[in-house]
C-alpha cells in the first residue's frame, strides 16, 4: 500500500497527538497516586482512644492544721517572731484551724528572757534593739520620728527608755494581734513571758500592734506578723 505524504504527515501528528495523551494521563495517575499516598500516610498526632476518659490534675489539698509555738520579742517601734531554734520570721505562717501560741516578751525584761528555750533566749540577747530601730527608720518600716513627731530618732529611744534608771510606763508594751481580739501586757521588768493561746479559724493576714502608750514612735509600731493560710 502506497502511502501519500499528506496522509504520513496525518498519520505522525496522529501518533503524537496518542502519545501525549498517554503521557498525561501517566502523569495524573501519578499525581493521584501521591495525594492518595500522602493522604493515607499516618500523622505525628495519635488517635483518640474509645473511651478514653481525660486525665484530671489533682489538685493540692489544703495543710492540715497544726499547734505552732512562735516567740515574740516587742520593742522600740517593732515586733521581731522567732521559732523555737531561735530563727527569725519574717512572718509567722500557720494553715487555718491551728492552735497557736505566742510566748511574748518586752526587749529590756532579761528574766522573763531567761525562761525563753535557750535557743531562742541566746538569739534575743543577741540583737542590739537600739540599731534595730535605726534600721527600721532606714528601710521606712517606721517614718523619720523627727519630720513626723519632732524628735530625733535618738532623743525618741531616751524618752522611750526613760533613762533607763528605773521602771517607766513608756519602757512597757502591750501585743495585741488585731482582728483576732488577742492582748497581752509586756512588762519591761517582768518576770515571766506573757502567754497567749487562741485557735485562728479565717484566713487572712493579722497585724500585731501595740497598745500601751510607749513613747514617740508608739502608733507606728504595728507589722504584718501573722499570716494564716487555707
Amino acid at each position: 500500500m502506497r502511502i501519500s505524504r499528506r496522509n504520513s504527515l496525518t498519520a505522525i501528528s496522529m501518533l503524537a497527538l496518542f502519545t501525549a495523551a498517554c503521557g498525561a494521563e501517566g502523569i495524573v495517575e501519578e499525581q493521584d497516586g501521591t495525594a492518595a499516598d500522602e493522604a493515607a500516610a499516618p500523622t505525628d498526632e495519635p488517635a483518640d482512644e474509645p473511651g478514653e476518659e481525660p486525665v484530671e490534675e489533682i489538685g493540692t489539698e489544703p495543710a492540715e492544721p497544726e499547734e505552732v509555738t512562735a516567740y515574740v520579742v516587742a520593742y522600740h517601734w517593732g515586733w521581731a517572731v522567732f521559732d523555737e531554734d531561735g530563727t527569725e520570721l519574717e512572718v509567722l505562717e500557720v494553715p487555718v484551724g491551728s492552735e497557736v501560741e505566742l510566748v511574748a516578751v518586752n526587749d529590756h525584761a532579761s528574766h522573763a528572757i531567761e525562761q525563753l528555750p535557750t535557743p531562742v533566749a541566746e538569739t534575743i540577747t543577741s540583737i542590739d534593739w537600739h540599731d534595730r530601730a535605726h534600721h527600721d527608720m532606714e528601710q521606712g518600716h517606721i517614718p523619720d520620728l523627727e519630720e513626723a513627731e519632732g524628735v530625733p530618732l535618738g532623743e525618741a529611744l531616751s524618752i522611750a527608755h526613760d533613762g533607763h534608771d528605773h521602771v517607766g510606763p513608756a519602757q512597757d508594751h502591750a501585743l495585741l494581734v488585731a482582728g483576732l481580739g488577742i492582748e497581752a501586757f509586756l512588762d519591761a521588768h517582768g518576770d515571766q513571758p506573757a502567754r497567749m493561746v487562741f485557735t485562728v479559724d479565717e484566713e487572712g493576714s493579722y497585724e500585731f500592734r501595740c497598745t500601751e502608750e510607749c513613747g514617740p514612735g508608739h502608733d507606728h509600731q504595728r507589722r504584718e506578723k501573722l499570716l494564716v493560710t487555707g
